[in-house]
């Protein structure tokens, strides 16, 4: 089991996401703010997933903050706006820092694999492809 950091401004998401990651036996607490959600990563936690596109505080910017001071910290980043923006954000996750990065419409099948195999301390790259 591990603590788990989830991060998303949409609460369709957080609910299915947190359900997922409960299922597999792990602890969930979630965040529609990156704001709040970064002062509780000084509470621990064993790894985050977090959007990228979000308002206030986007996900890259919140790997910038966790890499400066939990350089360990995995994290998963993932999100539904990539295909629409022209960027490809999880490429640039992953350039930034990001352990892994997964679109949301895999996460019913890839995101139990990929968070096992972080928690294990691989990329999660062998789970299945981005």
């Amino acid at each position: 089991m591990a603590r788990i950091t989830l991060i998303d401004d949409q609460l369709s998401v957080r609910v299915a996401v947190r359900a997922m990651l409960e299922a597999g036996g792990h602890e969930v607490t979630d965040f529609e703010s990156a704001r709040k959600a970064l002062r509780h990563l000084d509470s621990g936690c064993d790894l985050v997933v977090t959007d990228v596109v979000m308002p206030e505080m986007d996900g890259l910017e919140v790997l910038s903050y966790i890499r400066e001071r939990r350089p360990e910290l995995p994290v998963l980043v993932i999100t539904g706006g990539w295909s629409n923006s022209g960027v490809d954000l999880l490429s640039v996750a992953e350039r930034l820092g990001a352990t892994r990065s997964l679109p949301k419409s895999s996460l019913a099948a890839d995101l139990l694999p990929v968070i096992e195999a972080m928690i294990a301390g691989g990329t999660g790259a062998e789970a299945s492809p981005a």
